[in-house]
């Protein structure tokens, strides 16, 4: 089973990844796991989103190739799991420029009725 960095990050390095997903004006989802695992325990939510970002950015590559775009031009929405397990840090999400959370049920809920069941906050709230 692969990770955020293990499986996520190595295809968001790739030239060109970062620059057309910026580019675009669309919803952007992160839809968070439910837990954490071998490479993220302890993050929060916005923790994931800073790792996206410095991806997507290339942070940690060739300085010629790095760019500088703000966490919300990559992602604008996050779902979360109900009762998942990584804490939503409403403030920092707010202050990387992601407004929009939303809470989605899982699908071994019996109540689950697909994308039609995510509850979506149009200004930050506590979850």
């Amino acid at each position: 089973m692969g990770s955020l960095f293990t499986s996520i990050c190595p295809s968001l390095v790739l030239l060109g990844i970062g620059e057309i997903i910026s580019s675009r004006s669309c919803p952007k989802v992160l839809l968070l796991n439910g837990t954490q695992d071998r490479e993220t325990s302890g993050f929060s939510a916005s923790c994931f989103v800073a790792a996206i970002t410095d991806a997507l950015n290339r942070t940690y590559g060739d300085p010629l190739n790095c760019l500088k775009s703000r966490p919300s031009q990559y992602i604008n929405t996050l779902l979360v799991p109900k009762d998942g397990q990584i804490p939503i840090d409403v403030e920092q999400l707010a202050a990387q420029g992601i407004l929009r959370v939303g809470t989605t049920w899982g699908a071994g809920d019996s109540s689950n009725q697909g994308w039609k069941k995510v509850a979506f906050f149009s200004e930050m709230q506590d979850m």
